[in-house]
């Protein structure tokens, strides 16, 4: 009966979402808000004509208020539309710059399902002649010459010849319509939002660019009728691996868990890693355990993002852990701030959900979250290196950190 009132009443909001979100990206500018046409100059002499579409990106922040699909917030999402059918010889072109950040992709999704198609990430990007991709092991993250290319089409086109780095959509594939999301996350410190560079030139071998609308209302309605289930037991909190056809407009080189937090009587959560994964600082040496990984507090129904607190914001106490206090007391962000613990206040959503996010992991690394079953609790697999959570009232918390002071001191 509840998980029925739950599953009408999310659609419910969905149908709502369909008329309310378009008009909310519009009052907020993202919808018409694009960054500056890229300084790299020349149209490439590839020996068919080409149209300029670089104007068609559409740039948002992972920190804009509204924006669905539990984004982080200190990424900067860019998305360009793609139509290419099958049999088609159309191509898209990509020439830009490596971004000063801790990672970038591209990804190829299905517009209609949103689910992923095709990627591409930095390290696996070739620079052009003469410029280093510091996305590499070793390569100094602050190279002066660091641009690329990059082509998008149908496999067998002849156009994608001379373009050594290639999305190559299967040619059997009936979908037409695509999304090509170009991610930055974590840009270094004193860098722009960007990544102090500027969005990637793009030109198409069609005579138009692809302008069909991205329908962000149906892409709220669509994730909000998905059922997340409770993974709280008594005042323990579990993080749980997702689905893989989640829909959520994913990023294949990402792995996600989640847990819901019923903030009621019990108004305090804490969430630790016993063994966290060491992360990339700034040049990428190779033997990181994840490129990057952080916390996203948000919500279960309306899928907007509140704050994050990324790996190099929270700190590391003496016994080794990670801890993350979610509270709106003062007393409390007081004594977690005095214990070496990060915090983040809760959100205005009715119900909330925590996202742990671990970006680019490691081979071999004994905790990697792609190992986890789709809908299963993932410490029941892996053990120490999983977030864990606990729910306790602000006194409790006050009196002996929920009584858990002494595991975690």
């Amino acid at each position: 009966m509840k998980s029925n009132v739950m599953r009408n009443w999310s659609n419910q909001i969905g149908k709502l979402a369909m008329v309310m979100i378009p008009v909310i990206l519009v009052a907020c500018g993202i919808a018409n808000w694009r960054q500056p046409q890229s300084s790299l100059q020349g149209i490439p002499d590839v020996g068919f004509p080409l149209t300029d579409c670089t104007s068609k990106w559409i740039t948002i922040p992972g920190s804009t208020p509204l924006l669905p699909l539990w984004p982080d917030t200190n990424a900067i999402y860019s998305v360009i539309p793609v139509e290419i059918a099958q049999g088609e010889d159309t191509v898209l072109l990509v020439h830009g710059e490596y971004p000063q950040a801790r990672y970038m992709s591209y990804n190829l999704n299905d517009a209609e399902t949103l689910n992923p198609v095709l990627s591409i990430l930095d390290r696996d990007i070739e620079p052009d002649t003469g410029h280093a991709n510091p996305f590499q092991p070793q390569i100094n993250h602050l190279t002066t010459r660091r641009s690329y290319k990059l082509a998008v089409g149908r496999q067998g086109s002849p156009k994608l010849d001379s373009y050594s780095n290639r999305l190559e959509i299967p040619a059997d594939l009936e979908s037409t319509k695509f999304t090509l999301v170009f991610r930055v996350y974590a840009p270094d410190a004193g860098a722009a939002e960007s990544g102090h560079i500027e969005l990637p030139r793009v030109w198409t071998s069609r005579n138009r660019c692809s302008d069909f609308t991205f329908a962000p209302g149906r892409i709220f309605s669509a994730i909000m009728v998905r059922e997340v289930p409770e993974t709280e037991e008594g005042s323990n909190v579990h993080f749980y691996k997702g689905g893989d056809d989640t829909g959520l407009a994913q990023n294949q080189e990402t792995s996600y868990l989640f847990a819901t937090l019923d903030k009621g009587r019990r108004d305090v959560a804490i969430i630790w890693i016993e063994e966290p994964p060491t992360t990339v600082k700034n040049t990428i040496l190779g033997n990181e355990d994840v490129r990057y990984f952080s916390f996203c507090l948000g919500g279960r129904y309306l899928t907007t993002t509140s704050a994050c607190k990324t790996d190099v914001e929270i700190p590391t106490n003496t016994a080794g852990w990670k801890i993350l206090v979610i509270s709106d007391s003062s007393e409390v962000k007081e004594r977690a701030l005095s214990l070496n613990m990060a915090h983040l206040p809760w959100s205005s959503h009715l119900k909330h959900l925590i996202l742990y996010r671990n970006m680019v992991t490691r081979e071999d690394y004994a905790c990697n979250l792609h190992n986890v079953p789709p809908w299963s609790k993932a410490q029941d697999i892996l053990g120490k290196c999983i977030p864990r959570g606990h729910m306790c009232t602000e006194r409790e918390f006050l009196h002996d950190l929920c009584g858990l002071g002494a595991a975690m001191m």
